[in-house]
């Protein structure tokens, strides 16, 4: 695909699967991943779900510890999940700690009647984009979740913090910001 050409978003395919991804997947996706190129990396990196890396803010940023941190489900509680310092450096920086890392994907949990609603319609286009490249790759479909999926399959039953598997996130990351640099440069 053209990096120039954004793939014609589809109407979202319901009851996609929630799949891990295989490397031919990953391949289409972060070849071109358009606008959502930072949201993806975060997703496959991180492991947390779609819903929780559209409401980070610039506050969850942990850029000492390489980090993200976020309260745990559990009160009075805090978790960091390390991310790779090439993908660390590519989230922007000197932004208020309210700031949204994805704007266009933040609800205020003010209303929280409309909260999920609002969050599931928010998450729409990067699902929709997603989608359309896999299937401009001739991939099968699947969902964000998938990402998050993927990340677990990677570390499931080893280490967090062994050796391999944090060159293995590395070297992910470096494609990652290669593909974006392509993409910046074309």
């Amino acid at each position: 695909m053209d990096s120039n050409e954004i793939p014609m978003l589809p109407r979202k395919i319901e009851g996609a699967i929630n799949r891990p991804l295989e490397a031919a997947d990953l391949e289409v996706v972060f070849q071109d991943p358009g606008p959502w190129w930072l949201f993806y990396a975060l997703l496959l990196a991180s492991g947390l779900n779609c819903k929780e890396v559209a409401l980070l803010l610039h506050g969850h940023i942990d850029r000492e510890r390489c980090a993200i941190v976020k309260p745990d489900r559990r009160p009075r509680r805090w978790q960091a999940i390390p991310i790779v310092p090439d993908l660390m450096r590519e989230i922007p920086s000197g932004m208020p700690p309210d700031a949204p890392l994805f704007p266009s994907l933040f609800v205020d949990l003010e209303e929280r009647s409309l909260f999920e609603e609002e969050l599931n319609t928010s998450l729409d286009e990067p699902l929709r984009y997603l989608q359309a490249l896999l299937s401009a790759g001739g991939r099968p479909i699947a969902s964000l979740h998938s990402l998050t999926l993927t990340h677990h399959d990677l570390i499931k039953n080893r280490d967090l913090f062994a050796r391999d598997q944090l060159v293995k996130l590395a070297r992910l990351a470096r494609q990652m910001l290669k593909a974006r640099k392509l993409l910046v440069l074309n």
